[in-house]
């Protein structure tokens, strides 16, 4: 049974946000409140740009928008064994640093 779970990282500046580049730096932790089987535990991080503005007037309105995708990145914290076989955990399993 998962106690908590906390995903921090660094801020890199003051608007809390992310430029291409930039690296993310944080920890994860969780606790558990009894033994539980843990087959593999990963951190996905992604991140997304979407704008969308108009421009012109009336007739000549027009509207634009854009996506990009900046960042996607899968960190396996707990991998799965060859044999696909749960490992068991007890009270606190584990602590992270995650470096995307």
């Amino acid at each position: 049974m998962l106690g908590d779970l906390n995903l921090i990282y660094e801020a890199v500046n003051p608007q809390d946000t992310f430029s291409v580049g930039d690296t993310v730096i944080g920890t994860v932790t969780f606790t558990l409140t009894k033994e539980t089987k843990v087959k593999s535990l990963a951190v996905k991080l992604k991140g997304d740009a979407h704008v969308h503005w108009t421009e012109g007037t009336g007739d000549n309105r027009r509207s634009h928008t854009a996506h990009r995708r900046y960042l996607k990145v899968k960190d396996c914290l707990v991998a799965e064994n060859s044999k696909g076989k749960p490992k068991k955990c007890v009270g606190l399993c584990g602590v992270w640093a995650l470096l995307c």
